[in-house]
């Protein structure tokens, strides 16, 4: 979630949410490993290494969520500030992330491209999420883990949970068997 205070070393990342499939290693070495999402069809998996500042992509199976290829870099952001940290898919493939330690939420295109930044009040901003009964609505979670107190007063909004006034094409994730 990019609040680590010291880099860790990348490793091989090894996920699954679906425990009818053996966990396997990505070919990706992840320092911190956040933003998982899926485009709408469920045939790309998007995750990103926030410590390196580094959203990927993969091919998948929409049926198993198994990647069909190797990851490719989709946004490489490192050098820049803040993290590429929590995202999700709306109903057009766009990818909303949430950039740690920014205060802002940024929207990419299915290629990669920023196309909107949306300023918010705290500065550690987490992970987004589409909300309402029919997913027009964007809520932003924030955090205040690892801040001194001196930081926490200047950031009196941190550890809230925004809804983002703008109308959205969002979806409802997926249900998933863990």
């Amino acid at each position: 979630d990019g609040s680590r205070r010291r880099p860790r070393r990348p490793r091989p990342c090894r996920c699954r949410a679906d425990t009818a499939c053996p966990a396997r290693k990505t070919a990706v070495a992840m320092s911190s490993a956040s933003a998982f999402s899926f485009s709408p069809a469920g045939d790309i998996a998007y995750f990103a290494d926030t410590g390196r500042n580094i959203m990927f992509r993969v091919e998948c199976d929409p049926e198993t969520g198994l990647p069909r290829g190797e990851p490719s870099v989709l946004v490489d952001d490192r050098g820049t500030p803040g993290g590429i940290d929590g995202s999700v898919c709306d109903a057009d493939g766009n990818i909303w992330n949430a950039r740690w330690g920014c205060a802002r939420l940024d929207v990419y295109d299915p290629s990669g491209k920023r196309t909107r930044s949306i300023d918010l009040p705290p500065s550690r901003t987490s992970c987004p999420a589409f909300a309402g009964p029919n997913a027009d609505r964007i809520a932003v979670t924030s955090a205040l883990q690892g801040m001194k107190a001196d930081e926490r007063a200047a950031d009196p909004d941190g550890g809230k949970t925004f809804i983002v006034d703008l109308a959205v094409k969002g979806r409802h994730e997926p249900r998933v068997k863990l």
